[in-house]
């Protein structure tokens, strides 16, 4: 059933937030710098981040461009970001060396360079991405799998109203009443899930976590009834939300 929603998602594209200034800018062709080809969706670090991104390639050729990234990697001295460029349909590696600038769609924040922005979804002392939630390395990528699905359902019909950001925010403050702490961040919580706009792969790879064995009990029947909540919030039912959201339910429900 998995797969059978992955290929029904296959290809939707969840686009990040721009502010209304943004233009992209793209040289007529990419040039792949130093290729890295492991594209495989990382919940414990940046997996489903959505941001606009400066980059300055090996040519001097300098784009800007919508992404949502997937993964940090290392070879030898040198980072990579794995992602998907919104503007090109397509998955590129970037040297986080090159990337001069990243802008958070949602708060219009610039951090130059952009290793400043992705400092913090770098790997920590403790194994885990240094945005933890005050949460443990895995429930923290339980937690990030359940608002990638969670932000992919608000995202899929093009808009995001302040019902559905509410029912996102009370998902994470169910998430910290019932696994975490008196140290989780509930409002860094809510900042980062803004952030998301998952592309389809990352949609799938957090569909099955949420049911993995041995997960946190009860987070995929807490995650199904913020999906239910999620599909009525705006008081609309949007065929592509509603088509989606009963995909997700008839999943978690399984």
């Amino acid at each position: 059933m998995l797969q059978a929603i992955l290929d029904v998602v296959r290809g939707r594209r969840v686009i990040p937030t721009a502010p209304p200034s943004f233009v992209p800018q793209l040289p007529e062709m990419d040039v792949e710098d130093d290729t890295v080809d492991d594209f495989e969706p990382d919940l414990e670090s940046v997996a489903g981040v959505g941001c606009i991104v400066t980059y300055r390639d090996s040519k001097g050729a300098e784009s800007v461009r919508r992404i949502t990234c997937r993964k940090l990697s290392r070879n030898g001295t040198v980072m990579y970001l794995q992602a998907y460029c919104h503007e090109r349909g397509a998955l590129r590696t970037f040297r986080l060396d090159r990337l001069t600038e990243a802008v958070c769609g949602v708060t219009g924040e610039i951090f130059a360079p952009a290793s400043v922005f992705f400092k913090r979804y770098g790997v920590a002392d403790h194994g885990g991405a240094a945005v933890g939630f005050g949460l443990g390395v895995q429930l923290a990528a339980d937690l990030r799998a359940g608002l990638n699905v969670l932000a992919f359902l608000a995202r899929v019909d093009g808009r995001v109203v302040p019902a559905e950001e509410q029912v996102i925010a009370r998902y994470c403050q169910s998430f910290g009443v019932r696994f975490g702490s008196d140290s989780f961040d509930h409002a860094g919580t809510c900042r980062y899930s803004v952030q998301l706009a998952p592309d389809a792969e990352t949609f799938y790879v957090s569909l099955h976590r949420l049911k993995r064995d041995g997960g946190p009990i009860g987070l995929a029947r807490m995650t199904l009834q913020a999906a239910g909540e999620l599909i009525d919030a705006d008081g609309k039912q949007d065929p592509k939300e509603f088509y989606f959201g009963t995909q997700v339910r008839e999943y978690l429900a399984s």
